[in-house]
């Protein structure tokens, strides 16, 4: 008969997740998650400004070179202020400013699972050696219980 040795979990391993060939430890005591849509819909609310859906295609410069507006798909779109955050997309505005902009990232895939109380009571992030891609899969389980992964995959560089 084949015999396996009981696995010793770390009190720092959650119950939700195999121990089999994973090691868990404390990375830093002060760190804490945002859930970015939380955070942005606190903001967008706060800020009293106007949502407009669409790709935004280029920023509108007035003859002195101070942007007006947003290209959001084919309209242009007047604002006062434009503040732009679109993450390693902002690279796009080397195209649209003729600037060096210093931002890189990966493409990548997101992934939301539901979450159960098991995941919510036993909140562990979970950072995994990088792939051939370069890439590594993170997990972050959340505070209503579901599981954020990224990092998943993919070597195309969107880069400024």
């Amino acid at each position: 008969p084949v015999t396996t040795k009981p696995i010793k979990r770390s009190p720092l391993h959650p119950s939700w997740l195999d121990a089999t060939d994973t090691v868990a430890r404390l990375m830093d005591r002060d760190t804490a998650q945002v859930v970015p849509e939380e955070l942005c819909r606190a903001l967008f609310e706060a800020s009293g400004a106007e949502l407009v859906v669409g790709a935004a295609r280029g920023l509108h410069l007035d003859d002195e070179g101070r942007c007006t507006g947003v290209r959001v798909d084919d309209r242009l779109v007047a604002a006062d202020e434009v503040v732009v955050a679109m993450g390693a997309w902002s690279a796009l505005l080397e195209d649209w400013l003729g600037l060096p902009i210093p931002v890189e990232g990966v493409y990548s895939t997101s992934v939301v699972y539901e979450g159960t109380d098991q995941v919510k009571n036993e909140p562990r992030a979970f950072f995994c050696a990088e792939d051939s891609n370069s890439c590594h899969l993170e997990v972050y389980p959340r505070h209503d219980g579901s599981v954020y992964l990224c990092g998943i995959g993919g070597s195309d560089v969107v880069s400024g």
